[in-house]
């Protein structure tokens, strides 16, 4: 539960918590925001079935890349469970089904990266942050399973010391 990342910006647990649940939650409403406009625009021309069918005429001479759709979906479809997920209510009652979904985050990310390049502009500070946390985890798994030395924010020491 401890962060250095969250120690610099001056957050306890609890509160990068709140922001952690508040990001995703403006995540997930703008994703549905994007795709909800997507669909209507394709409604409102006419071509709602057929380009529901057909991705790829959809994105011609764009460097959007239609063929992950059809994951960007199913890991959407995934999201949307996950942000259901998240309701306390819920994630009291089933915390490893909330968990195991949001395992499957990353794969969107990834397939949002694919869809469109352009969202590395938007991305790279949350990945940067996000892999910065995940490093620190892992050094402090690993000083811990080597037995040698124990990372606190104050200071490395010894353990048993």
């Amino acid at each position: 539960k401890r962060s250095s990342l969250s120690a610099a910006f001056g957050l306890s647990w609890e509160s990068a918590l709140a922001y952690h649940r508040w990001l995703g939650g403006l995540g997930l409403g703008l994703m549905l925001v994007h795709v909800s406009l997507e669909l209507a625009a394709w409604a409102f021309d006419g071509a709602l079935v057929t380009n529901l069918l057909h991705y790829a005429p959809t994105h011609a001479d764009t460097d959007i890349n239609a063929s992950v759709i059809p994951l960007m979906e199913a890991v959407g479809a995934a999201s949307l469970l996950a942000g259901a997920a998240a309701l306390p209510a819920v994630r009291r009652r089933s915390y490893y089904t909330f968990y195991r979904l949001h395992l499957l985050l990353p794969l969107l990310l990834v397939a949002t990266l694919v869809h469109s390049w352009d969202f590395w502009q938007t991305a790279m500070v949350g990945l940067w942050l996000y892999f910065l946390d995940k490093a620190e985890l892992a050094s402090l798994l690993a000083l811990d399973l080597s037995g040698s030395r124990r990372c606190t924010l104050e200071a490395c020491r010894p353990v048993g010391d």
